[in-house]
């Protein structure tokens, strides 16, 4: 879809790599925001959710415990912030993350495969996407538009 939709997205992992620290602001969406997650997927590929960012629609994989469900997504612009645990993850197990995983999820987002989705009403698969890329010099720090 063509959006006037952008975005950025920031993140820290933590140096014992039990936390995510994250930041996700985007404004200009087409219609009203959904969800956001870090999907598992290669440049230009589709992959499964691994974490939700933030939701407003019930989500389909949540996660396991009510105190983990993510917050609110702001509908057209705004910013959302919050802390990302191994209770977050919901996988994509499907390729080979299983609910829990954190390890799998910060090697992937090591590795370059993993990308950030914005989800709106008028493009529920997805209205902003970008992929996060690794800065190993500043060691997980994540700005994209």
């Amino acid at each position: 879809m063509l959006t006037n939709g952008r975005g950025v997205f920031t993140a820290h992992i933590n140096e014992d790599r039990t936390e995510i620290a994250y930041k996700l602001r985007y404004s200009g969406l087409e219609s009203n925001a959904t969800q956001a997650h870090i999907h598992i997927g290669q440049p230009g590929i589709n992959g499964g959710v691994s974490v939700f960012l933030c939701v407003n629609t019930p989500p389909i994989n949540p996660p396991a415990a009510p105190a983990d469900l993510p917050p609110p997504c702001p509908l057209r612009e705004g910013e959302v912030e919050g802390v990302l645990a191994a209770n977050d993850v919901v996988g994509p197990v499907n390729q080979g993350v299983l609910a829990g995983d954190f390890g799998r999820l910060i090697y992937a987002i090591r590795t370059g495969n993993t990308y950030v989705n914005v989800h709106t009403v008028q493009s529920p698969s997805g209205e902003i996407r970008h992929q996060i890329d690794h800065d190993r010099d500043h060691d997980h720090d994540h700005d994209h538009d």
